[in-house]
């Protein structure tokens, strides 16, 4: 159920492209990690002595030049309360030159995008409705119809809006406490560079306390 949920929020957020081409998305286990599964999917669960980090990534939602979307769990074995910040989250990428930072999608950055939609829908809707009231006025009928019609529309363009909002809110990587006893999941956004050709390695480091999880995975446009 979790996982449909997860999967609702990155279609409702319009986070991905929908006309490239998926790419997939493999885990590379390191020292004290294994690919286990859950909910489905596969888990790359990290776990160091007093915390531990899952990995998760829904298949067909990588797209070269898109936002990739990983599910991060965590876990406090501990018996103290972490603080988790956003700028304990980072992703690299391999490259001849070098690692690269790839830029991180915050809440912020999510829910302005969200506006953003909103607003252009808003417009949209709103001149469809006025073009079908100056049509019904032109026939001579269907007048009220064509008011209520855009009303509904508006309406239901709304509720959807402040559903996405909630879904940011509720979903998205974000500073938080991480009580002890407790794990938490959220989604991790990264921005993909287009492909160059072969496979992408990331280094995804996940800071908790005093503790670094770095979870490795490769993701490659599949073999036709």
């Amino acid at each position: 159920m979790l996982a449909a949920r997860f999967a609702a929020f990155i279609v409702c957020m319009g986070l991905t492209a929908c006309v490239a081409v998926s790419e997939s998305v493999s885990f590379v286990p390191g020292p004290k990690q294994q690919v286990i599964p859950w909910n489905g999917y596969e888990l790359l669960a990290s776990r160091q002595k007093v915390t531990g980090v899952g990995l998760v990534h829904p298949p067909g939602y990588a797209k070269a030049g898109t936002w990739v979307p990983f599910v991060i769990e965590m876990r406090n074995h501990g018996k103290t309360p972490i603080e988790f910040r956003m700028q304990d989250a980072t992703v690299v990428l391999a490259h001849p030159d070098g690692e690269v930072v790839l830029p991180l999608k915050t809440l912020d950055d999510i829910v302005a995008a969200e506006r953003s939609r909103h607003a252009t829908a808003e417009f949209v809707i709103g001149s469809l409705a006025q073009a079908n009231i100056s049509l019904a006025r032109q026939i001579g009928s269907g007048i009220g119809q064509a008011r209520r019609e855009g009303r509904e529309d508006m309406a239901a363009l709304g509720g959807e809006h402040r559903q996405n909002l909630e879904l940011a809110r509720q979903y998205a990587l974000q500073d938080h406490t991480l009580m002890p006893g407790i794990h938490t999941k959220a989604l991790l956004f990264v921005e993909a560079p287009e492909a160059i050709g072969g496979e992408r390695n990331y280094t995804i480091r996940i800071k908790l306390g005093n503790e670094l999880h770095e979870l490795k995975a490769a993701q490659s446009v599949p073999k036709q």
